[in-house]
């Protein structure tokens, strides 16, 4: 990579051929004879491949984050009531695992229009899941204070689309997009709960799935990693708890039932979180422009340039044991590099042709013009006075870069005697792909 992003490590030459008004007087034959040039070639400079700047594209930026989740079903009268309301709490307790209740809430049987009833968690990151429908009319999930946790303040924005600007560090300059951006980076659309960045400390290497925590005492926990079959859902920012039955998800304090009717349930995941903004860099010509037009190579490298961030603040996997935190994943050094590589291609005039000798040109590593190797890059074709130059290369901060010689081929006849030369110059068409290594 060092050849593209520092010049070339072969020589440059050119090509010198005959002028009509010099006839060579005061040299050597043998000299005359080096110097005599091409007698017939044919070279297209093509510039149709030039580009004045590259933009290379990443995946999006993920953000390794806690965060907490609302329930995603609509309010049901056996689960959602007052929880200051001690008699309510006691009818909704007493009715757990009674015959109604199993015929309702346990999955053992074909589905009804209870099977989200405690098990469907959702960020509600696009607002799908609106305040009219799903707000509480009383407890943790009410939107009022004092009952609705922290983490939403102020408390009537609970059930908006979720505000992911107080959970990561955006308008960082490290993505500069974001400070020009109305919405720092979060669209309201639906997006995915993905794999976290950490590892487990016990197997190094194996990657943590999507973890999920819950409290039965409210948000000072203590704090348990969710157990039994969960599902994370594929098209949104949701999970659904799979158990059969939800009482036994249970610790010392509680179960999973009988802490979300008295309101004390706190369900959190971590996750990595896909935002708008990717991973980019763009690469520019510098200086005095000598290719006016403003055309730009794009290039989609998403998929193989990343940049994975982990939110230490809003982070419970940070500092949690049994997790090791590996560093940021931070690709966008390798965007600059390939969008400079592309630029410094895409700045190549290509000159496709062949040029014939009437001789045979011995190979040296001395003059540039009178004799040429494979990997000889033309500058330029001279006259032998210099009074006619036209640039084989293009001129301006990409003139480090010429057309190379591709091929030399040496032809030779005993009768009748001839001797001759001829140099293929490269016939590529410039395509971008081409000079990509390792990210094809």
């Amino acid at each position: 990579m060092s050849e593209d992003l520092q010049g070339p490590l072969t020589r440059r030459v050119l090509l010198r051929i005959p002028h009509d008004r010099h006839m060579g007087l005061g040299l050597g034959q043998e000299e005359l004879i080096a110097r005599t040039g091409p007698t017939e070639g044919e070279l297209l400079l093509d510039d149709s491949g030039r580009r004045s700047a590259v933009r290379v594209y990443g995946s999006p930026v993920t953000y390794e984050l806690t965060l907490p989740v609302l329930p995603g079903w609509r309010p049901d009268p056996w689960w959602d009531i007052d929880p200051a309301d001690p008699a309510a709490v006691g009818i909704a307790l007493g009715r757990i695992r009674s015959d109604e209740w199993n015929t309702r809430y346990l999955l053992d049987g074909p589905p009804s229009a209870y099977d989200l009833v405690g098990r469907y968690w959702v960020l509600n990151e696009d607002g799908a899941f609106t305040e009219e429908d799903y707000k509480r009319a009383k407890g943790p999930y009410s939107a009022t204070s004092p009952f609705t946790p922290p983490q939403w303040s102020p408390p009537e924005e609970q059930w908006l689309p979720f505000n992911f600007k107080q959970e990561s560090s955006t308008g960082d300059p490290r993505i500069p997009d974001l400070k020009i951006r109305g919405d720092d980076g979060w669209s309201t659309r639906r997006r995915r709960f993905l794999d976290p960045l950490a590892t487990y400390n016990t197997s190094p290497g194996s990657k943590v799935q999507v973890v999920i925590d819950m409290s039965f005492t409210g948000d000072d926990g203590p704090w348990h990693s969710g157990t039994g079959l969960v599902i994370i859902e594929g098209d949104r920012c949701a999970a659904r708890f799979m158990t059969p039955d939800l009482c036994i998800l249970a610790a010392v304090e509680g179960n999973f039932v009988e802490a979300y009717i008295r309101g004390l349930l706190r369900v959190w995941i971590t996750a990595r979180i896909e935002g708008d903004d990717v991973a980019f860099a763009v690469a520019r010509e510098e200086g005095n422009l000598v290719w006016p037009l403003p055309w730009t190579e794009v290039l989609d490298r998403a998929g193989s340039i990343r940049h994975d961030r982990r939110e230490l603040i809003h982070n419970d996997l940070w500092n949690e044991y049994g997790f090791t935190s590996p560093p940021d994943v931070d690709e966008r050094a390798d965007c600059a590099i390939l969008a400079q590589r592309i630029l410094d291609e895409a700045g190549v005039r290509r000159c496709p042709g062949s040029v014939a000798f009437p001789h045979l040109l011995r190979p040296s590593d001395f003059s540039p013009y009178d004799n040429y190797k494979v990997g000889d890059e033309l500058n330029s074709i001279e006259t032998d006075d210099a009074a006619t130059s036209i640039a084989l290369n293009s001129g301006g901060p990409a003139a480090i870069r010429g057309p190379r010689v591709a091929g030399v081929t040496y032809r030779w006849a005993k009768a009748p005697p001839e001797t001759s030369m001829q140099l293929t110059l490269e016939d590529k068409t410039y395509d971008a792909e081409n000079f990509i290594a390792g990210r094809g």
